[in-house]
C-alpha cells in the first residue's frame, strides 16, 4: 500500500476488537524517496547514537492477536543490531535430555560448549522441528547447534553441576545459551561482544524495528483520522473523515484500516448524542455531579468523562486503576450517553482493556515471585548437594528441600503460562528435580542405616536398596549395599544348603542303582547341583566328592538311555527297506547315530544301526535306479518326473541323471518340435527351418536320436550353402570360394549317407516322408550349384598362382612347369589363356638361358662379353641360383676387368623387373633399391644403353608415385586412428592424400592402383575426421568465450576436443578460461569442503591452488599469508597422498574408450589397522602409541573417500573412477588385472569442483581399483589424497603386469554385407536358449596348450608396481641409493616404487648414513638430513623425497612422517641402530607384499576391440569347449549345445545383456587342468550387424591360436 513519490505520515499503533491504540504522535509528512528505506523516510527512526537512549520507541507484533497484543518497549540500540559480532543469547526448552555432546568451554569451568548433536537422538528430533528466522539480517533458528555456549541449564550454573543435571536425564532441558554470531565463530573465554537477549524482544518486533510493515503505515489522511478519534473535538474528527472520504473516493490514498470509518462513524455519533443531551440539559446528571463534590458544569463534565475515558483507553502507561477511573466517571455522566449503542460498546471496550492491563500486571508480579522462590531453592539446592548432586551430610532436616512454596508459585503462575516463558518450564524441572532430591536423601539414608544394621537382616537391606535405587541413588552406594546384601545372604544360605546336600546325595543314589527310564532323578540332580553350589565346601570334601560321583554316573546313563530310546525308534522306521510312504526315514536314522555316536551308546548297538542305514540307502538306490530306468524304457512323463526327483536324492551318477533330465525336456516338446520341423521342411525359406533346429536343441535334441532333426539340420546347411554358392557364381566373386565348395562337398557326402540310413528304416522306425523328400530336394539343389562354384574357385586359384609366379619370374620360374599344367586344365573353364602363352615364353626363355649359361661356363673359348650377355640373361630368367653363382665365378677368374660391370647391370635390371613385386617388396624398399642401383649404373663405362635408363626413369617416377601414395594412405590411417593434429592440417592431408590418389592413377603400376579404392575411401573418412575436428574445437572456443559458462561445460568440451585429436595449442583459451573457472572457486569450496568434514576434498583443493598458483593470483591474499595452510594443517593427519603421473605409455585418455584401461591404475585395500585420530595440539604422535578411530566403519566395510587433484596446469580434465572385476573374471584369476567388463563402484561426476567420490570397501578379498583419467594427450602429474574409517593399502599396477604377458596374439575380423565376408554374419547366442544354426558361421578359433617351460625372470617381470610416488620417468633408481618404502602412519599406505627390492648391504647403508651425518656424532636430526637432501639429488631420491622441501606443497609432512618412522625411540635423533631397523623392516615388508604377486594364476583373456568405421554393432565373446563322446566335426564346434559346453563368455552370468557396445568386449577363463584344447567364437548380436574388430588372445601360459573358420 505504499508507493514512491507520495507524502505519508505514520504512527505506531495496535488494532484490536476494541479499536486502534496509538501509541506515538503522528509523524511529520515525507514523500518516500525511490531509495529511501519506510524507516528511515517516514518514522526517522536512524538517531544519532548520543540520543537513542533518551528516545522511548515501541512496536506492534507484526502478527496481530486481537484483545492480547501489546506493545513492545525496544531495547536502546542501532537497527542493524546484529551486523557486528554479537553474542545471541537465547533461552529454549528441549523435549528430551539425550543427544548432546558437552564440553567445558573455558578453563574457568563455568561453561559448557556443545561439541556435537547425535544424529537421530531426542534433541536432533527437536532440533529438526525449529524453523529458520530473521533477525536483523541474521538467519538462525532456535536449534541446539556445534559451537553454542550453555550458561544454564535448568537452573544449575557451572560446568561440573550442568553436566550432572544432563547425566540425570530429565525430561527437559531448559538452558540458556549464548550463539556467537559474525566475525570469528570459535568460543573466546573473554568475549569482546556485546551479549543481545533475544528472548527480551519480540522476534517480529524487533524486525519491525529494521522496516515496519504495511498495516501499521498510514497515509497522512488515514492517519490524522486516527488521531482526532482520540481527541475531543468532534467537529474536527467530522472533516478528518471527509477528507478521508474524499481522498479515498478519487484513489490517491489506498485505505490500510478496513474498519477505521465505521469506528470514526461511531464516535461522531457519540459526540452527536451528548450535543444532543448538553442542549437538552439533563437535571438528573447535574445532581449528581454536586453530590460527587465536582464544581462543573453538567456540560464541561459531559464532555470530559467522554475524553478522558478515550485517553484513559490509548495511554501507552496501561495503568488499569486510571482506567477503572475514567469507567466510574464515564458511568456517572450523562445517562442517555451511556445507555447509547455507541456509549454500551465503549463501556465494554474499556472494561475488557482494563481486565487486561490487570491480568498483565498480575502475570509479571506472579513472574518476579516465581523467580524469587527459584533462586532461593537453587540456592539451597547448592548448600545441600555437591556438583555431581551427592549429599554428603545426612544429619540435616528430613526432607531438605520445602517443597511448598515453590509448589503454589507455580500453581499461581499456570494461569499466566503464556507469558512465563522458559522460566515456568524451569520451575516444573527445579521442583520435580528437588522433590527427586528428598526421596533419594531419604532412600540413602535408610540404606546407611539398613547396612549398620548388626543384625544382619539381608531383607530389609533389599528393600532398602530397591527402593533407593528406584531414586537414583549413587551406584556406588548401591553397589556396596548390594554386595553386603551378597554376603550376608551367602553365609545364612551356605548352613541351610550342607544340609539340602546331603538328602540330595540320599536320593539320587536311589535313582542311580535302579537306572529307570530316561530322566529319572532329574529333580534330585538339580537339587544337588544347587547345594553343591552354594554350600561353600570344599572340592575334596568327602560329602562333596561323593556328590560329583553320583552326577556324572546319573548323566552318563541318562544320556545313553535317551541315545538308545531315540536310536531305537529311528530303526523300526527303516525297517523293511526303502518306503515310499515315508521316504526321510533313512535320512532321521542319519542324523541319529551321528548325534548319539558320542554319547555312550553300546557298541554292537549303535553298529547294527549303520547296518540298517547302509541296507535302507541300498533299496533306495536300488528302487531309484529301476523306476528311473522304467521311466526311460516306457517315456511317461509325470512318472519321469518324480523317478528324476528320487534319484538326485538317492545319489544316482550325474550322468544318469542329466540323461534323464534332457529325456524329460525332450519328453514334454517332442510333438510340437516334429510339428515345427514338418512344417518348416515344406517352407522353402530357410529362417522358419533355423528356428525349429533352435528349438529342438534348447529342449536337449540330438540329431543321432531324433530323425527329423537329422534331416532338418542337413537341409539347412545345404539350404545356405547352396544359396551362397550361386550367388558367388552370380557375381563371380571366387575370394575363399575353394574351401566353401570343399565344405560344401563333405555335407553332400555326409547327406547322401544319411539319406540311405532313413530309407533303410522301416516300421516303427521309419523316417517320416517329408524328411526323405525334402532332403532329397536340397542335396540336388547343393548339386547343381557346386560345379559352378568349383569351376570359379579353380580358376581363381590357378589365375592368382600363374600371376604370382609371372610377377617374379626371376625368382619362381622352377615352378612354371607346375602353373602351367594347372592353368591349361582351367582354360575351358574361364582361365585367360594370354596367361598361359605368357608363361610358356617365360619358361622356353627359361630352358634356353640356362642351357646357354651351362654351355658359355663350361666353354674355354666363351669371350667375356658373351659371357656376361648369357649371365644377365640366365639371371632375369630366373636360373637356379647356384648356377648364377658359377658363372660369376668363371666370370671372376677369365675376366675380371667386366665382374663389377657385370654385377652394377645385373643389380639394376634385378631391380627393375622387380620393381611391380608389391606384395614382396614394400614400395620404399623397391624405390630405394632402384634408385641406388641406377646411380651405380651411371657410372659406368661405358655408358648403359639409353632406353634402359630411360625406362628405368619412368619406372622410378611410377615408384615414386607409389610411395608418396602408400605413405599418404599410412598418414591417414594415423589420423582417423588418432593422430593428434589440427583440422586444417586434416584439411591438408586430404588435399595431399587427393594429389597422391591422382599420381598413382597417372603414374603408378597397376598392381598399384589396386589400393586406390581403400585410398578414395578413406580420403573420405579423412574428411569426415577433419569436419568433426572442427566441430568439437569451435563448440569449446565459443563456450570459452561465453560469459558465464559453467565449469561442467568447459570441461565436457575440452575433453570432447582432446579425445577427437585436436592439438593442445589450438586450445589455449578454453584451458586458460577453465583454469580460472577452477581458482574462481577453489578458495570457497575447500573452506566448505573443511566445515563439511570432507577432508580429501578439501586437500585435493588444496593440491589444485598449489598447482595453479593461487598465491599469484589478484585475490590469492589468504594463499600468500598462509591462512589457507593454517586451515589445513589444523585438520586431521590421516589423510595420505598418491603421487603419480600421466606419461605417454598411460595416458589412456577419457572413460568409454578402448584405451582407458591403460591409465594409471591402483588397488585398494584394507589392511585391516585402524585409522587413527588427530593427535593433541602440541603433542607428537608416537610411533607406538595407541590410536582411535576418528569414526566407525560402515556396516559394509571400510568408508573410502577419494580425490584427484593436478600438480600442475595439465592434467586439466581429470575423472576418477572406482571399479571391480565382474564376479566371472575374478573367480578365473584376474586378481590385480583390470579386465573388460568391469562393474563401476563409484566415479566423479561432472558436475564436481575438482574430482572425488566415496564408496565401501569390502573385507572380501576382491580387488578393488582407483583409476585416474585424463583427456587423451593431457600429460602431468597428479595427486591422489585418500581417508578411510580403518587402515588401507594403495597398491599401483605397473604397465608389466595389467595383462597377460606369455603368450598374446592378435587376428583382425570383419562382418561386411561384402563377400566372403558376409559368410561371418551368423548373428548372436543367448543364454535363454539354443543358438541358431547361423550362429556357428561366426569365425572360431582354436587355443592349443603348449607344454609349459621354465621362463627365467617371470617372477620379477611379473611383480606389481607399488608406490606411493610413481617414478616420472622410466628409469630405476641407482642400485647404491635403492631405498624400500616407508611405512606410512595414515590409515592408507601407499607403498614403494613397484619395483622388486633390491638388496643394499650395510656398507652402502653406512655410506648414506655418514655422509648425511655431518656433525660426525654418530646421529643424525631433521637439520641435518634437510640439508643433505638439498645437497645431494640422489640422496634426496634414496629418501623418496623432493630436493626442495616445503610446508605449502606437502613435502615437509612428508618428510617429518619419514623421520618419525625411523626415530623409534621419539629423542629428534636418529641413531645407526635406528637407521638399519628401519630400513630391514620395510625391505621384509616390501619383499612379502611382492612375493603375493609373483606367480599369476593360468588365465586366458580374449578381447574384442571394435575400429571406428564401421560403427559396430553389438559384439560377444563366448570360450567353449566339445564334450567327449560327440560327432566329429573337424575340430570345430559341435553344432548342438548337447556336445559343447560354453566356459566364459564376455557377459558373464548375466542374463539379457550378453552383447556390448563397449569398446572393449573381453572374456576370461581359468585355464582347464587338462590343457584340451578350447574354441572361441565372436559373434555380433543380429546377423545383420556389421563393424570391423581385433581379437586378442592373451594368457599366462604359452597357447597356440589357430583361426579355423
Amino acid at each position: 500500500g505504499v508507493f514512491h513519490g507520495r507524502p505519508y505520515a505514520a504512527c505506531i499503533a495496535m488494532l484490536t476488537d476494541n479499536g486502534w491504540s496509538s501509541f506515538s504522535e503522528l509523524s511529520r509528512s515525507v514523500s518516500i524517496a525511490p531509495s529511501a528505506k519506510v524507516s528511515d523516510a517516514v518514522l526517522g527512526l536512524d538517531p544519532e547514537d548520543d540520543d537513542w537512549k533518551q528516545r522511548p520507541r515501541y512496536a506492534c507484533p507484526r502478527k496481530i492477536v486481537p484483545g492480547a497484543s501489546v506493545p513492545v518497549t525496544l531495547r536502546a540500540g542501532p537497527r542493524d543490531l546484529l551486523s557486528n559480532e554479537r553474542w545471541l543469547r537465547m533461552e529454549v526448552c528441549v523435549e528430551g535430555s539425550e543427544g548432546l555432546v558437552l564440553v567445558p568451554a573455558e578453563s574457568s569451568m563455568k561453561l559448557l560448549q556443545v561439541e556435537k548433536v547425535i544424529p537421530g537422538s531426542s534433541t536432533d528430533l527437536w532440533n529438526a522441528k525449529q524453523e529458520l528466522f530473521e533477525l536483523h539480517g541474521y538467519t538462525t533458528s532456535y536449534a541446539i547447534q556445534v559451537g553454542d555456549v550453555i550458561n544454564k541449564i535448568n537452573g544449575f550454573t557451572g560446568a561440573q553441576a550442568m553436566l550432572y543435571e544432563v547425566r540425570r536425564k530429565p525430561e527437559k532441558l531448559i538452558m540458556t545459551i549464548d550463539r556467537h554470531c559474525g566475525g570469528n565463530t570459535s568460543f573466546e573465554e573473554i568475549p569482546q561482544a556485546k551479549i543481545f537477549e533475544l528472548h527480551r524482544l519480540d522476534l517480529d518486533a524487533s524486525r519491525d524495528v529494521e522496516e515496519f510493515d504495511w498495516h501499521v503505515l498510514l497515509s497522512q489522511a488515514e492517519g490524522a483520522l486516527c488521531a482526532k478519534m482520540v481527541e475531543e473535538n468532534g467537529h474536527e474528527l467530522q472533516r478528518a473523515l471527509d477528507i478521508f472520504s474524499e481522498m479515498l473516493a478519487e484513489g490517491t490514498i489506498v485505505m490500510v484500516n478496513q474498519g477505521i470509518i465505521q469506528e470514526a462513524d461511531r464516535r461522531i455519533l457519540l459526540d452527536h448524542r451528548v450535543e444532543a443531551v448538553l442542549k437538552q440539559g439533563d437535571y438528573s446528571m447535574e445532581m449528581d455531579i454536586e453530590m460527587a463534590g465536582i464544581s462543573r458544569s453538567v456540560e464541561n463534565v459531559r464532555r470530559i468523562s467522554l475524553i478522558h475515558l478515550r485517553k484513559a483507553m490509548a495511554d501507552a502507561a496501561m495503568d488499569e486503576d486510571q482506567l477503572q477511573l475514567a469507567i466510574l466517571s464515564f458511568v456517572n455522566s450523562s445517562k442517555v450517553v451511556r445507555q447509547s449503542f455507541a456509549g454500551q460498546e465503549l463501556l465494554e471496550k474499556a472494561k475488557g482493556l482494563q481486565e487486561l492491563w490487570l491480568w498483565w500486571r498480575q502475570s509479571a508480579d506472579a513472574l518476579e515471585e516465581l523467580q524469587v522462590v527459584l533462586d532461593y531453592m537453587l540456592k539451597k539446592e547448592a548448600e545441600h548437594q555437591d556438583d555431581d548432586g551427592e549429599f554428603h551430610d545426612f544429619d540435616i532436616q528430613d526432607p531438605p528441600y520445602d517443597l511448598g512454596p515453590l509448589a503454589v508459585q507455580l500453581e499461581v503462575c499456570e494461569k499466566f503460562s503464556t507469558e512465563m516463558g522458559t522460566l515456568l518450564d524451569e520451575g516444573r524441572v527445579v521442583w520435580e528435580r528437588l522433590r527427586q532430591s528428598n526421596l533419594r536423601f531419604r532412600a540413602e539414608k535408610r540404606i546407611r542405616a539398613a547396612m549398620r544394621d548388626e543384625r544382619e537382616d539381608d531383607l530389609a537391606l533389599d528393600e532398602a536398596l530397591s527402593a533407593g535405587e528406584a531414586c537414583g541413588v549413587n551406584e556406588a552406594v548401591i553397589s556396596a549395599g548390594r554386595e553386603l546384601a551378597t554376603n550376608w545372604r551367602a553365609n545364612h544360605y551356605k548352613i541351610a544348603l550342607h544340609d539340602e546336600l546331603f538328602q540330595a546325595v540320599k536320593a539320587l543314589r536311589k535313582h542311580v542303582e535302579k537306572r529307570g527310564k530316561p530322566g529319572a532323578g532329574a529333580p534330585e540332580q538339580q537339587r544337588m547341583r544347587i547345594a553343591i553350589a552354594g554350600s561353600g565346601l570344599p572340592s575334596d570334601n568327602p560329602l562333596v566328592l561323593e556328590a560329583w560321583s553320583l552326577l556324572r554316573q546319573w548323566e552318563q546313563d541318562n544320556v545313553a538311555l535317551r541315545a538308545e530310546a531315540r536310536l531305537t525308534s529311528a530303526v523300526e522306521r527303516v525297517h523293511g527297506g526303502f518306503n515310499s510312504a515315508q521316504p526321510e526315514a533313512g535320512d532321521l536314522l542319519g542324523s541319529a547315530i551321528a548325534e548319539v555316536a558320542q554319547q555312550g551308546v553300546d557298541a554292537q548297538f549303535l553298529d547294527a544301526a549303520r547296518k540298517s542305514l547302509a541296507a535302507w540307502q541300498e533299496s533306495r538306490l536300488k528302487r531309484a535306479r529301476q523306476e528311473l530306468e522304467t521311466a526311460l524304457r516306457y517315456l511317461d512323463e509325470d512318472f519321469l518326473k518324480e523317478s528324476l526327483e528320487l534319484a538326485k536324492t538317492a545319489g544316482i551318477d550325474e550322468e544318469s541323471i542329466e540323461k534323464a533330465t534332457r529325456q524329460l525336456a525332450r519328453l514334454r516338446m517332442v510333438d510340437e518340435v516334429n510339428k515345427m520341423l514338418d512344417k518348416a521342411m515344406e517352407d522353402p525359406e530357410l529362417e522358419p527351418l533355423e528356428k525349429a533346429i533352435q528349438t529342438a536343441h534348447s529342449n536337449f535334441f540330438v540329431e543321432e536320436e531324433m530323425d527329423m532333426l537329422w534331416s532338418g539340420s542337413l537341409q539347412a546347411r545345404l539350404r545356405f550353402w547352396a544359396k551362397e554358392i550361386q550367388a558367388a557364381v552370380q557375381v563371380r566373386q571366387a575370394e575363399g570360394l575353394e574351401k566353401v565348395v570343399s565344405g560344401a562337398s563333405r555335407l553332400v557326402e555326409r547327406s547322401r549317407k544319411a539319406l540311405e540310413i532313413f530309407r533303410s528304416k522301416t516300421g516303427g522306425n521309419k523316417v517320416p516322408d517329408v524328411a526323405i523328400r525334402t532332403l532329397e530336394r536340397d542335396i540336388r539343389s547343393l548339386q547343381l550349384v557346386l560345379p559352378g562354384g568349383r569351376d570359379l574357385a579353380n580358376v581363381h586359384d590357378a589365375t592368382a598362382q600363374i600371376e604370382r609366379v609371372l610377377g617374379a619370374v626371376e625368382r619362381y620360374a622352377a615352378e612354371l612347369p607346375e602353373v602351367i599344367a594347372r592353368a591349361e586344365a582351367q582354360i575351358p573353364k574361364g582361365l585367360n589363356p594370354q596367361l598361359v602363352e605368357e608363361a610358356r615364353y617365360c619358361q622356353q626363355d627359361y630352358a634356353q638361358t640356362v642351357e646357354a649359361l651351362e654351355h658359355a661356363i663350361s666353354s674355354p673359348t666363351e669371350p667375356g662379353e658373351e659371357l656376361k650377355r648369357v649371365l644377365i640373361e640366365a639371371r632375369l630368367a630366373g636360373a637356379p641360383m647356384e648356377l648364377i653363382d658359377r658363372g660369376f665365378t668363371r666370370l671372376e677368374k677369365k675376366f675380371p676387368e667386366l665382374l663389377h660391370y657385370t654385377k652394377t647391370e645385373l643389380e639394376l635390371l634385378v631391380a627393375k623387373q622387380e620393381a611391380d613385386d608389391i606384395q614382396e617388396l614394400s614400395a620404399e624398399g623397391r624405390f630405394l633399391r632402384l634408385q641406388d642401383a641406377a646411380d651405380a649404373a651411371k657410372l659406368l663405362v661405358p655408358r648403359l644403353e639409353k632406353s634402359i635408363l630411360e625406362e628405368v626413369e619412368d619406372i622410378s617416377m611410377a615408384l615414386a608415385a607409389e610411395r608418396s601414395f602408400v605413405m599418404a594412405v599410412k598418414e591417414a590411417k594415423d589420423i582417423i586412428a588418432g593422430l593428434p593434429m589440427s583440422p586444417e592440417d586434416v584439411h591438408i592431408r586430404v588435399i595431399r592424400l587427393g594429389h597422391a590418389i591422382q599420381a598413382c592413377q597417372m603414374s603408378a603400376q597397376e598392381e598399384a592402383k589396386k589400393g586406390l579404392p581403400e585410398a578414395m575411401e578413406l580420403q573420405g573418412l579423412l574428411e569426415e575426421e577433419a569436419e568433426r575436428r572442427q566441430k568439437v574445437l569451435d563448440e569449446a572456443l565459443a563456450l570459452a568465450a561465453e560469459r558465464g559458462t559453467p565449469l561442467k561445460d568447459l570441461l565436457i568440451s575440452i575433453t570432447a576436443a582432446r579425445q577427437a585429436s585436436v592439438t593442445p595449442d589450438l586450445l589455449q583459451e578454453p584451458y586458460a578460461r577453465l583454469r580460472k573457472k577452477k581458482l574462481d572457486f577453489v578458495t570457497s569450496a575447500l573452506r566448505n569442503a573443511c566445515s563439511n568434514g570432507k577432508y580429501a576434498l578439501a586437500y585435493a583443493l588444496y593440491h589444485r591452488g598449489l598447482a595453479l598458483k593461487a598465491g599469484e593470483e589478484r585475490n590469492g591474499g589468504e594463499w600468500r599469508s598462509g591462512a589457507i595452510q593454517g586451515e589445513i594443517n589444523r585438520l586431521r593427519t590421516d589423510v595420505s597422498i598418491v603421487k603419480g603421473e600421466f606419461l605417454i605409455e598411460t595416458s589412456g585418455g577419457a572413460f568409454g574408450t578402448s584405451t582407458w584401461r591403460k591409465n594409471p591404475c591402483y588397488v585398494v585395500r584394507s589392511t585391516g589397522s585402524t585409522a587413527p585420530e588427530k593427535p593433541p595440539e602440541k603433542t607428537r604422535m608416537d610411533s607406538k602409541q595407541t590410536r582411535k578411530t576418528f569414526s566407525k566403519s560402515s556396516a559394509t566395510g571400510v568408508r573410502v573417500s577419494i580425490a584427484l587433484a593436478e600438480a600442475g596446469d595439465f592434467p586439466a580434465s581429470m575423472a576418477l573412477h572406482v571399479v571391480k572385476n565382474n564376479k566371472d573374471v575374478h573367480e578365473a584369476g584376474a586378481a590385480h588385472m583390470l579386465m573388460p567388463g568391469f562393474d563401476v563402484v563409484a566415479s566423479s561426476h561432472e558436475d564436481d569442483d575438482i574430482p572425488n567420490c566415496e564408496f565401501d570397501l569390502p573385507p572380501s578379498s576382491q580387488p578393488y581399483f582407483i583409476v585416474p583419467s585424463a583427456a587423451k594427450g593431457e600429460l602431468g602429474a597428479f595427486r591422489i589424497i585418500i581417508t578411510a574409517t580403518e587402515g588401507v593399502e594403495v597398491i599401483r599396477i605397473p604397465g608389466n603386469f595389467r595383462e597377460p604377458r606369455q603368450s598374446n596374439q592378435s587376428f583382425k575380423l570383419k562382418w561386411l554385407q561384402e563377400r566372403p565376408f558376409n559368410l561371418f554374419m551368423g548373428g548372436g547366442r543367448f543364454k535363454s536358449k539354443a543358438p541358431m544354426l547361423s550362429w556357428y558361421r561366426n569365425p572360431q578359433f582354436r587355443v592349443s596348450m603348449r607344454q609349459p617351460q621354465a621362463v627365467a625372470g617371470a617372477t620379477e617381470s611379473m611383480a606389481p608396481e607399488r608406490g606411493k610416488t610413481p617414478p616420472p620417468t622410466m628409469t630405476a633408481r641407482p642400485e647404491t641409493v635403492q631405498l624400500a618404502m616407508r611405512p606410512n602412519t595414515a590409515p592408507t599406505t601407499p607403498s614403494g616404487n613397484g619395483l622388486r627390492p633390491e638388496k643394499v648391504d650395510k656398507a652402502q647403508l653406512r655410506a648414506v648414513f655418514d655422509s648425511v651425518d655431518t656433525q660426525q656424532n654418530g646421529m643424525v636430526n631433521k637439520r641435518e638430513l634437510i640439508k643433505a637432501i638439498r645437497r645431494d639429488a640422489k640422496m634426496a631420491e634414496f629418501f623418496g623425497l623432493p630436493m626442495e622441501i616445503r610446508q605449502e606443497d606437502g613435502s615437509r609432512d612428508e618428510m617429518e612422517k619419514l623421520f618419525q618412522a625411523m626415530d623409534s625411540d621419539a629423542d629428534r635423533e636418529i641413531t645407526w641402530d635406528e637407521f638399519v631397523n628401519f630400513h630391514s623392516s620395510v625391505q621384509k615388508s616390501k619383499e612379502d607384499k611382492v612375493e603375493e604377486f609373483a606367480t599369476p594364476s593360468a588365465m586366458l583373456v580374449v578381447i574384442l576391440t571394435p575400429h571406428v568405421r564401421p560403427k559396430a554393432g553389438p559384439a560377444a565373446v563366448h570360450i567353449l569347449r566339445n564334450l567327449e563322446g560327440g560327432p566329429e566335426e573337424d575340430g570345430q564346434i559341435l553344432e548342438n549345445p548337447s556336445f559343447h559346453e560354453v566356459l566364459a563368455t564376455s557377459a558373464g552370468l548375466a542374463k539379457g545383456r550378453e552383447y556390448s557396445s563397449a569398446s572393449e568386449v573381453g572374456a576370461v577363463l581359468k585355464l582347464p587342468a587338462d590343457g584340451k584344447d578350447l574354441l572361441v567364437v565372436p559373434s555380433l548380436k543380429r546377423p545383420g550387424d556389421q563393424g570391423r574388430f581385433t581379437i586378442s588372445f592373451m594368457s599366462t601360459r604359452d597357447i597356440q591360436v589357430e583361426r579355423i573358420q
